[in-house]
């Protein structure tokens, strides 16, 4: 038996390649090019079904919920003995090493005398090289002065304009060419740098008060600069507790910025594949925060929310899908104070 529900990471499955189903009444049909044709009796309706949620690699644990039948576990294991589904075992690999870093901190926290350190490496010495000012386009000089972490914002609507504007420059093409950076990749450059131009983060929206849009998570399509909902039963309010859990008041907007390690691109980079992920989401972040601040947004990074529950709210399959990094935007308070960052 697949034993994968009360599993952390299950197995995530992929479709062999060349595989062709036919469908004869209630039977089936898997003609594979290397392997012997699999006679499924009775199996017809559940086995398209069944291929059509694997266009994508897919967390066993996801298919079986989806089939939601009994003898589900038996008719994916004999797919896979034959040869027509088999592991993605990366995409495991990495669930599991995020799920080794989504555990609350078990040390204390440093004190203030930890960061003497530091503070000599950025100021000691006497032999460095003095650096001219950096010279920068007056709007992109002033944006990067007048960034900074603001946690009270004023809850009034965010227009879809300014929405449009915070996607397309700080997490979009921008007018970029749609070609791949490589044969067989990902299509599209996009505003920030990625390991291998292989792009594994994605941008969900969550919507709190944006004119236009109702309270729900919106995944973003860079390519056609849209926005698609998700389902309502998909949305839920572990987005608002987070931003209560880090003092966030009157965002308008929450990005929820997501990994996605079940594609077979990321390959290329093996296990490493997860610290260039979450690189990249640094990037976007930074990408996002300054572009906010450009347009006179207040915004604020976070990292500090239940990992498995607001990947599940946002209809991603959580550890082989998780949200790594968030931003929340909004407008400014009339007033602000100097703020710190800690995200």
């Amino acid at each position: 038996m697949l034993e994968v529900n009360h599993m952390p990471v299950s197995p995530v499955l992929r479709r062999a390649r060349g595989l062709l189903l036919r469908v004869v009444g209630e039977d089936a049909i898997v003609e594979h090019p290397h392997a012997p044709a699999l006679y499924l009796a009775g199996e017809g309706e559940r086995l398209q079904r069944l291929w059509n949620l694997l266009d994508e690699p897919k967390p066993a644990r996801t298919l079986l919920a989806a089939l939601g039948e009994p003898g589900a576990d038996a008719l994916l294991l004999r797919l896979i003995d034959a040869k027509a589904l088999y592991a993605w075992p990366l995409a495991t690999r990495l669930a599991q090493i995020h799920l080794a870093t989504a555990a609350p901190a078990t040390l204390q926290p440093a004190t203030p005398d930890s960061e003497d350190d530091r503070l000599l490496r950025e100021y000691g010495g006497e032999s460095g090289c003095e650096l001219p000012t950096p010279v920068l386009t007056a709007d992109l000089a002033a944006s990067l002065r007048g960034r900074r972490t603001e946690r009270e914002m004023s809850g009034a609507s965010l227009s879809l304009a300014q929405l449009s504007t915070l996607l397309a420059f700080g997490g979009g093409a921008a007018g970029r060419t749609a070609l791949p950076s490589y044969p067989g990749g990902p299509p599209g450059g996009r505003t920030y740098p990625s390991g291998g131009a292989l792009y594994p983060i994605e941008i969900l929206v969550r919507a709190v008060c944006v004119e236009g849009l109702g309270s729900s998570h919106y995944r973003y399509q860079v390519l056609a600069h849209r926005l698609v909902a998700m389902t309502a039963a998909q949305c839920r309010s572990s987005v608002e507790l987070s931003l209560k859990h880090n003092h966030v008041t009157g965002a308008s907007a929450v990005f929820l910025l997501w990994a996605d390690f079940t594609r077979p691109s990321l390959g290329k980079y093996g296990e490493k594949a997860y610290r260039l992920a979450l690189l990249e989401a640094g990037h976007l972040a930074q990408n996002l925060l300054v572009v906010a601040t450009a347009i006179g947004l207040a915004g604020v990074p976070i990292c500090g929310f239940d990992d498995e529950q607001l990947a599940f709210d946002a209809g991603l399959a959580y550890p082989e899908q998780p949200i790594v990094y968030a931003v929340a935007v909004g407008a400014r308070q009339a007033t602000t104070d100097s703020a710190v960052d800690r995200p």
